[in-house]
């Protein structure tokens, strides 16, 4: 599987992201929704920063990985909680 095929799920979610518009969304199953689709768009450069480094067999960078993709993905939940 190509590693590109993340940032092309990361830009299908941004469009999805933008053609719903931030503040259009007042029923509360798509407000669900787009939590969902916002927090699917914190995690998937944690993601690709991770398997980016597991594929270039640079062992070394995996640990910044992984605390960049908890810290990133935490603090996205705290600004962005509904």
């Amino acid at each position: 599987m190509n590693i590109s095929v993340f940032l092309i799920i990361l830009d299908c979610l941004y469009i999805f992201l933008e053609k719903k518009g931030y503040q259009q969304v007042k029923v509360d199953y798509l407000r669900i929704s787009h939590l969902w689709t916002r927090m699917g768009m914190a995690m998937l450069p944690s993601v690709y920063f991770l398997l980016e480094a597991l594929w270039l067999k640079n062992y070394l960078a995996v640990s910044p990985s992984i605390v960049f993709g908890i810290c990133h993905t935490v603090i996205f939940w705290i600004n962005y909680k509904v």
